[in-house]
Formats: structure tokens, sequence, C-alpha cells
């Protein structure tokens, strides 16, 4: 099994960020997260499901 680096809690905070203070939210740093971060995200899930057994496919519902 390969070993992920991904930052769930970071995650998890900007989530919160979003959520309940979006009032100092950084547009900037959103934009980034929203056209860099998340696709690579994206990208590290689809691996985790695969090491898994478990098929991506865009059109399932979670």
């Amino acid at each position: 099994m390969q070993i992920h680096k991904t930052e769930w809690r970071k995650i998890a905070r900007f989530r919160d960020m979003i959520s309940h203070r979006y009032e100092y939210i950084d547009v900037l740093a959103l934009w980034e997260a929203v056209t860099i971060e998340v696709p690579e995200l994206k990208k590290e899930c689809i691996s985790i499901m695969r090491e898994f057994g478990t098929e991506f496919s865009p059109n399932r519902s979670v």
C-alpha cells in the first residue's frame, strides 16, 4: 500500500473557515485551492479508492 501525504486536517480546517468564517477568506487562496489543490486532491482520492478496489465513476452518487 502506498503512503499518502494528504493533509486531511488542513483540508478540514479550510472547509470550516469557508463555512463558518467566510468573512476572513483570502480570495486568492480560495481560487488556488479550487483550481490547483482540488484537482490534485481528486487524483489522490481516486488513487486511494483504487488501492481498496473501488473504481471511480464521475456519474456515481456518493
